[in-house]
Order: structure tokens, then sequence, then C-alpha cells
């Protein structure tokens, strides 16, 4: 959610590394999700009784439900050459060509990362979008490496404090329950997007175990 004093948008972010040819249309499906989930909000939370058209309608004239948007970020390999809009699934040839100015068209909003600059980012994206630009040359290696060793690092610790929990079965257990921690704050720092704090908890134990009682891991 972007803030905008009493206002806000929301913003959805699908990240894809495949090319997927019905995008527009989990986009519209996305969007109308949100849009029914802010309606029956509006509807639970709503203080004065509705009548007439506006209780048939479920929401009140003078009500606004806020924006929604999904933005598609592709960072696959291949060139994205799938549809961008609705009208681009349909078949909107030959006679279906005259209707098409009364069919409504649903357009993604496409951002693709070898179109980015990564200059223009401070934080760890800048090193995670050259990476990916540049993931299949010498530059993109040196960019990935480091990350990457200390990923493989941490895991390693992981692996390892989970073997000194018990013996055999109980060494197990262990092993997949540190391994398990491991992957789920890893993930939960990947989707806030706190790769400083991702490439920092690699260093230093202290605050890594901060970060698991942070996220109750």
């Amino acid at each position: 959610m972007v803030s905008n004093n009493n206002c806000y948008i929301v913003i959805g972010i699908e990240a894809q590394d495949r090319i997927n040819h019905i995008m527009p249309l989990k986009c519209m499906e996305y969007d109308a999700i949100e849009y029914k989930r802010q309606l029956t909000d509006l509807n639970r939370t709503r203080k004065k009784k509705l009548s007439g058209d506006e209780f048939l309608s479920g929401m009140a004239k003078d009500e606004k439900l806020n924006p929604v948007t999904t933005i598609v970020f592709y960072h696959g390999e291949d060139p994205y050459d799938g549809c961008t809009s609705l009208h681009g699934m349909l078949e909107l040839n030959g006679e279906n060509k005259a209707y098409e100015h009364f069919i409504a068209d649903y357009h993604i909003n496409l951002v693709k990362v070898e179109e980015l600059d990564e200059t223009l980012f401070r934080t760890g994206l800048r090193e995670l979008i050259g990476f990916l630009k540049h993931r299949n040359s010498k530059e993109g290696m040196m960019e990935g490496h480091d990350l990457c060793k200390a990923l493989k690092e941490w895991m390693e610790d992981e692996r390892n404090a989970g073997k000194e929990e018990g013996w055999k079965e109980g060494q197990k257990l262990g092993l997949e329950k540190g391994e398990n921690r491991f992957a789920s704050l890893t993930s939960v720092l990947l989707s806030a997007n706190r790769m400083n704090d991702l490439k920092k908890a690699t260093e230093d134990e202290v605050f890594r175990n901060s970060l698991y009682q942070e996220y109750a891991l």
C-alpha cells in the first residue's frame, strides 16, 4: 500500500521468470478480488444503514474504493512475447473486429528487468537487478558471487546448528529445523525487500537471531 494523506493505493507485485500468456486475465482477477475485499470491508465496518439503490448496490453514493493496480515484474531469460492486454488474448479478427470498440480491454503494467537501470537503486536491489540482467555474463557472475557465497555460508551454519540438536533421528530433525528456519527467514526478508538485512544476517549471528525473534521463527 502506498499512502497519500488519508488515501492509499494498493499495488500488487507479480514476479514472473517464465512468460505467462494469460497474464492480463490474471491481473484483472487479482485486482477484482482486491476491490471485492474492500467492498466487503466497507459493508462490515459501515456504521449507517443503507436503503434503496444504495442497499441494493452494497455501496453508498459518496463512498469510494481505493485504487488497485498490479505490476508484473518479469525477470526471465527469454524475451517477453506474451500478451500485454486482454484484447491480445481475444479473437478479434474477421467479423469480430466490428465489436472490438465495445469490448473492454485490460492492460498489464509490465516491468522487464533488462530495461531497469540498477544504478538508480540504493538498496540491495542494485546488486540483485544487476545480477539478473547479466546472469549469463562474466559480469553477472561477479555481481552474484558475494550474495550467493554469503547465502551458502549461512545455510551451512544453519545445517551445523541443526546437527548439534541431537543424534540419529534427533540429528535429522534438527537439520530439517535449521534448514526450514533459514528458508523461512530468507523468504520473509526477500518479500520485505530487506536485502541489506539479509546480507548482514549472513555475517552477524546476533543480528540473525534478532531477526528470528522479530518474525517469530
